[in-house]
């Protein structure tokens, strides 16, 4: 879920994928694979977009999936509210392309 909210956070800044990899000093096609979820996200790419975003890294980290020692019921409850988040902001990035068009 992580590699959708950092998707998101791009989309919502309007930044461009070869823009952001530029400014992150990432390649490009890594951080294609990091938004689709082909290629798990580390630390140290949650680091560049919380210092880029100005977002807490703590916030990042809620949309991952593996995090360890939680109860079963606080795990599940914040991936179905995480879910959520993503799921609105989608449809709002969405909504807001189609206006535009």
């Amino acid at each position: 879920m992580i590699h959708r909210a950092l998707k998101v956070i791009r989309q919502y800044h309007d930044l461009p994928l070869a823009q952001l990899a530029s400014e992150l000093e990432i390649p490009k096609q890594q951080l294609q694979k990091l938004e689709s979820g082909e290629k798990p996200v580390d630390t140290a790419t949650l680091e560049k977009y919380s210092l880029r975003f100005d977002i807490p890294k703590s916030s990042l980290v809620m949309f991952s999936s593996h995090i360890n020692n939680e109860k079963r019921v606080s795990k599940k409850f914040r991936e179905t509210a995480a879910s959520t988040i993503l799921d609105i902001s989608e449809w709002v990035l969405s909504k807001n392309a189609k206006a535009q068009d």
